[in-house]
């Protein structure tokens, strides 16, 4: 018959039954506290970048457990079971261990809740009910707080993994393009010529792949990532100084290598920097069917970019570009002052009648004051041209 009553805190007897529905009074309140503190925690603890998640997942279960002050700051709570803890502003109390406790439940806001439950019951007896199941419900927060930590962290795995994917194969087709527009770039006998398109590629290409590169990486490593994210170069620049060794001396390198005209250079300090530890994402091989559709996609990109122009200057350029596309099966990247150099690779391989195209857009251009029916004729020549 003493199976089901209990001693306590030396002064009370009490049915056991009575003790087991007190601890069950603050289930949800835990679960759902647990779930708030393990949100909180995941975003104050900065991502573990490659290489590191044994290390972190070896840590003591402490680590996972935020301060008690820092993170609750006498709030809430929502649920049932909830309370303001008396003492609100007060530092937490500590267990017969020492360790801290969530405010939520310290000894004064678990007699409130018990309370509500038991109106007619003494105070005395529900503080000491209280104190007498602060340990296991300060357990039953720690074991759910771990549980919930790590599925987050389970999940900001996977998403990692996934952007990672998703940054390493738009990398991956941007280098693989640069090398193609800089095949392109040697069908120009004038070196000046070379290093002019050389050093307006590799400025796009820098923004094309270091700025996703730098947000992937800054997400990585727990940084506050910018509001934009068409970032110029002096503005990568400065977020670049942010980050950390050894991945700034790397990542200053590329980024450098972006501002100057050889794109040997640049692929070489790019490629080191992403074998890195810090970022593991190798660029991948294209085969030959990869390198035709891209060359498809980009003639695609041209030919509408002709049809959707609305004055001579831009189609000219982009069916310039088109033709230099056909004849070399290579793709280029020019602004409209390099027309009459790619004019001169085509214009060999051109009929008279396609030429003739090609030169009464030049001269319209010279000498303006069409009318726009006038100006849309010529761009669907082009158009058909390309």
């Amino acid at each position: 018959m003493f199976q089901d009553i209990r001693l306590v805190q030396d002064i009370f007897v009490v049915a056991e039954k009575m003790v087991e529905e007190s601890k069950k009074l603050f289930d949800t309140c835990i679960e759902t506290i647990a779930e708030e503190d393990a949100k909180k925690q995941s975003s104050m603890m900065p991502s573990v970048p490659s290489g590191a998640g044994k290390k972190a997942q070896a840590d003591d279960d402490e680590d996972l457990l935020p301060s008690s002050k820092k993170d609750r700051k006498g709030k809430r709570q929502t649920g049932k079971g909830a309370t303001k803890s008396a003492g609100k502003g007060k530092r937490d109390e500590e267990d017969d261990s020492g360790a801290s406790v969530p405010e939520f439940l310290t000894v004064p806001a678990l007699v409130v809740e018990l309370q509500k439950a038991n109106e007619d019951a003494p105070f005395e007896l529900l503080e000491a009910i209280a104190r007498a199941i602060q340990a296991d419900l300060v357990e039953s927060h720690r074991r759910v707080l771990k549980v919930k930590v790590e599925l987050i962290a389970a999940s900001s795995a996977g998403d990692r993994k996934s952007t990672h994917k998703a940054v390493q194969e738009q990398i991956s087709a941007t280098i693989w393009l640069m090398r193609m527009f800089a095949k392109g770039i040697e069908h120009f006998s004038a070196e000046t010529d070379k290093k002019q398109l050389a050093k307006l590629l590799l400025r796009n290409v820098g923004a094309e792949v270091l700025n996703p590169l730098l947000f992937f990486l800054m997400e990585d490593l727990g940084l506050a990532l910018p509001e934009r994210t068409d970032l110029t170069p002096e503005a990568r620049t400065k977020l670049v100084a942010k980050l950390p060794e050894p991945p700034r001396a790397a990542f200053e390198k590329t980024n450098t290598g972006a501002a100057g005209d050889n794109i040997d250079t640049f692929e070489d300090s790019l490629q080191s920097l992403l074998d890195s530890e810090s970022i593991g994402m190798p660029i991948r091989k294209a085969d030959k069917k990869k390198e035709t559709q891209i060359c498809q996609e980009h003639r695609q990109q041209l030919l509408q970019g002709i049809r959707s122009a609305t004055d001579i200057p831009t189609a000219l350029r982009l069916c310039c570009l088109s033709l230099f596309l056909k004849k070399t099966a290579v793709p280029l990247e020019a602004p409209g002052k390099f027309v009459p150099q790619i004019l001169a690779i085509v214009k060999p391989d051109l009929k008279p009648e396609q030429a003739a195209v090609l030169e009464q857009a030049r001269d319209m251009m010279q000498d303006g004051g069409q009318s726009p029916d006038d100006i849309r004729a010529v761009i669907l020549k082009l158009a058909d041209l390309a």
